[in-house]
């Protein structure tokens, strides 16, 4: 996750050197998706997490 921003960030500063058009990074949209990426992650790592945890381990093995 941090890779990419980075990697975002650098394309940004290059094609901002590159050009004459000026490009603006703010971190609102970086918020944003780390904010999506931690609640996809407790979504789909907690939830299928803790009804495994439910399951007998003889009845898992089988």
């Amino acid at each position: 996750m941090l890779l990419g921003g980075a990697i975002g960030w650098g394309v940004c500063e290059w094609v901002a050197r590159s050009k004459t058009t000026p490009v603006v990074v703010s971190w609102e949209p970086f918020a944003v998706s780390v904010g999506f990426a931690i609640v996809a992650g407790l979504v789909f790592g907690v939830q299928p997490a803790r009804r495994a945890a439910r399951l007998q381990p003889a009845a898992t093995l089988r």
